[in-house]
C-alpha cells in the first residue's frame, strides 16, 4: 500500500503528537519513528514539514483515505502507543479521538458470529 507524500506527512503529525503527548519522547518512541521514516521512504525533513501540518487540516487529509489505508494508520498508531511500554490515558484519549474524526472503523471483538 502506498500513501501519497501529504498522506505520510499527516500520519507523522498525529504520530508525533502520540509520541510527545506526555510531554517526553521517549527513545523507544524515537526508534519507531526511524522505522516509520524507513518504512515510508521520507526525510527527517519532510516529517518535521507534517509536524508543523494544521491538526484539522491532517485530520481531514486522513478522513479521505481508503478503508484500508485507514487500518494501516491505526496500527501504526497503536505501534506508536506501544512503543515506550506506557499505555496511559493521555494517548489513549487522542487515539480516540483520532479514530472518531477519520471515521476508522475498529473490530468488534464484542460481537457474536
Amino acid at each position: 500500500m502506498e500513501f501519497s507524500l501529504l498522506e505520510k506527512q499527516a500520519i507523522t503529525k498525529v504520530v508525533l503528537d502520540l509520541a510527545n503527548v506526555d510531554g517526553e519522547v521517549s527513545s523507544e518512541e524515537v526508534k519507531y519513528l526511524e522505522l516509520l521514516k524507513e518504512h515510508f521512504h521520507i526525510s527527517w525533513e519532510e516529517m518535521i514539514k507534517g509536524s508543523k501540518l494544521n491538526y484539522s487540516k491532517s485530520l481531514a487529509i486522513l478522513h479521505e483515505m481508503d478503508e484500508a489505508k485507514k487500518s494501516a494508520f491505526a496500527l501504526i498508531m497503536t505501534d506508536m502507543i506501544a512503543a515506550d511500554g506506557v499505555k496511559d490515558e493521555a494517548e489513549m484519549s487522542v487515539f480516540m479521538t483520532v479514530i472518531r474524526a477519520v471515521e476508522i472503523k475498529l473490530p468488534d471483538y464484542n460481537e457474536e458470529d
